[in-house]
């Protein structure tokens, strides 16, 4: 079953689905394999592109901003590793996989990976 973390907000509201594959500083398969050597450091880099983003927005104004984990079994950003700021949903099964949480409130979509 999927887990959400809210930390609350209003505002604009945006949704942001991000996979592990595409991110910055992922360049081989490897590191994106739980049983690899590389896949901490690689959840590190997950979610520091989720933060870049999340902060982006920020910059822009109060918003709510959402975050659906979508790479594996959708366990791979720790909600301590997240900006405060962003709900995540994470955790499997997902109605609508990557983009479970999405519904016709929000104002945008960014895709991440």
């Amino acid at each position: 079953m999927f887990q959400k973390y809210s930390s609350g907000g209003d505002g604009m509201k945006v949704f942001i689905s991000v996979d592990m594959e595409g991110i910055s500083g992922i360049v081989d398969s490897n590191q994106t394999d739980r049983d690899h050597k590389e896949f901490e450091k690689a959840r590190a880099m997950m979610a520091a592109d989720v933060n870049a983003a999340i902060e982006g927005i920020l910059e822009l104004g109060h918003a709510e901003v959402v975050v659906s984990d979508g790479h594996g079994k959708m366990i791979n950003i720790e909600p301590e590793a997240l900006n405060q700021a962003a709900v995540l949903i994470r955790g499997t099964p997902k109605p609508l996989s990557q983009m479970a949480g999405i519904d016709s409130s929000f104002d945008a979509t960014i895709f991440i990976g």
